[in-house]
């Protein structure tokens, strides 16, 4: 049996052992392990995240977001950082 598709549940286990292993860009030999563990138990391991992504926005609304975040007093990154959090919250 292959690993199991993305979007299927996620085991509390898993994700747990994904913090410790995972993170760590799996050069720990107990990887194998975690991996092992979520295939027997047909769970999607966690998939690490790095809280970092690049978007392609336009130059006009690249400086409409500057105009916006400056006014508020706050940087690009953390005005968006709020708004994206209003949204998906």
């Amino acid at each position: 049996m292959g690993p199991p598709a993305w979007g299927r549940r996620v085991d509390p286990l898993c994700t747990a052992r994904a913090a410790s292993y995972v993170l760590k860009g799996f050069s720990n030999p107990l990887h194998f392990d975690y991996r092992d563990l979520c295939l027997r138990k047909n769970v999607e391991p966690a998939k690490p995240f790095s809280g970092r992504f690049n978007l392609r926005i336009t130059p006009e609304l690249h400086r409409k977001i500057y105009r916006a975040s400056n006014e508020e007093g706050k940087s690009i990154n953390v005005w968006i950082k709020e708004k994206l959090e209003s949204i998906v919250a």
